[in-house]
């Protein structure tokens, strides 16, 4: 046999034996791929049967419970007739759930707080005219001017700031707000007048007359 056969005939018997080869290799990997594609199928189909399954045991049970409830329902009778049963409305659970939780969230829980804290908070005083107030209001108050006033009590007079006398300002102050029970020859009183948005700072001389107060202002 010549070496160009001999040659020939190798060739072809390598190239029948790696075609072989990667025929063989080929389908193995095909198989394997084919079995797994078919084991991820059965895979979805076993959950989703599971799924449809459940649902209709679930279905069957309820349809269960609705006639072993309506075995219990009282009769009717009719005339003479054959008894009949008394029909029932069906509630859908997942409805009574929604009409539970509505009524939760249309709770007015803010208008409940503000109840309470209406309820806590104490109610503002009406006054007519001037009243009297404490040292801790009138110092903590901004919304209302603020006048000091002496009042001269030998002489029945007020005198303001500028040390001439207010002759209507009994009016400001109210002549009841004057009476206080003396600890000294001189005292002090609050007094707040709403509808003229004032506080006074009233201090009451019981032992001066108008002219020894003026020259004891004059001198200090």
């Amino acid at each position: 046999m010549s070496k160009k056969l001999i040659a020939v005939l190798s060739f072809v018997t390598g190239a029948l034996a790696g075609g072989t080869g990667m025929y063989l290799f080929t389908k193995h990997k095909y198989e394997q791929q084919m079995a797994k594609e078919t084991e991820d199928l059965k895979g979805y189909y076993e959950r989703y049967y599971k799924v449809v399954i459940d649902d209709l045991e679930g279905r069957i049970a309820l349809m269960q419970r609705d006639k072993d409830s309506e075995k219990d329902l009282p009769t009717v009778k009719k005339d003479n007739k054959k008894p009949i049963k008394a029909k029932v409305k069906k509630e859908d659970p997942v409805e009574v759930r929604k009409e539970e939780y509505a009524k939760i969230v249309q709770t007015d829980y803010a208008g409940i707080s503000t109840q309470k804290k209406t309820k806590k908070k104490k109610a503002e005083v009406q006054h007519d005219g001037p009243y009297q107030i404490q040292y801790e209001e009138y110092e903590a108050d901004r919304k209302h001017d603020k006048m000091i006033i002496t009042y001269i009590a030998q002489d029945d007079m007020l005198v303001g700031e500028d040390l001439e006398p207010i002759e209507d300002g009994m009016d400001w102050i109210g002549r009841d707000n004057l009476d206080v029970d003396f600890k000294n020859d001189e005292d002090t009183v609050y007094v707040r007048n709403d509808s003229r948005g004032e506080d006074y700072e009233i201090v009451i001389d019981v032992t001066h007359t108008y002219d020894t107060f003026l020259q004891d202002s004059v001198n200090a």
